[in-house]
């Protein structure tokens, strides 16, 4: 029996992109509406860890202070990798990618979502982050 999101060969089937504002900026809009509750001051961040290999999609007020925490205990070494502005747009990166889920916000380096976060790069402004600049991780 083929694994969760594999084709009948064994190959990850291809996801439609995800969905960007200038593909559908109605639609952008109405799901940031939906889902941009109380999160206004929150960004949404990608992080890697160097150990298990996994990408973390989450968000936070201090994504820098986060990944500080989670690379406090010693047994993970963390990386930022993407910060955008918008805690909002993690819900729909957690639903867009919700079959490369391994564990709560932790996401297999699937080549679709490494390629998402090469994309986002650009966008990612570490001056833009309120307590100065973010030391971003080489790609």
């Amino acid at each position: 029996m083929p694994k969760k999101g594999l084709g009948a060969g064994g190959t990850k089937d291809k996801r439609p992109p995800f969905p960007h504002k200038q593909d559908d900026p109605e639609e952008f809009a109405r799901l940031r509406r939906v889902l941009r509750k109380s999160d206004y001051g929150d960004y949404t961040y990608f992080m890697w860890d160097c150990n298990s290999h996994l990408v973390k999609i989450g968000k936070s007020v201090d994504p820098a202070r986060r990944a500080a925490e989670l690379g406090s205990s010693g047994a993970r070494k963390i990386e930022l990798l993407v910060v955008l502005r918008g805690g909002w747009l993690e819900a729909l990166y957690h639903r867009h990618f919700a079959d490369l889920r391994v564990e709560g916000e932790w996401f297999e380096p699937h080549p679709d979502l490494i390629d998402e976060i090469v994309r986002l790069r650009p966008e990612s402004d570490p001056c833009d982050y309120p307590t100065g600049p973010i030391k971003l991780a080489p790609i």
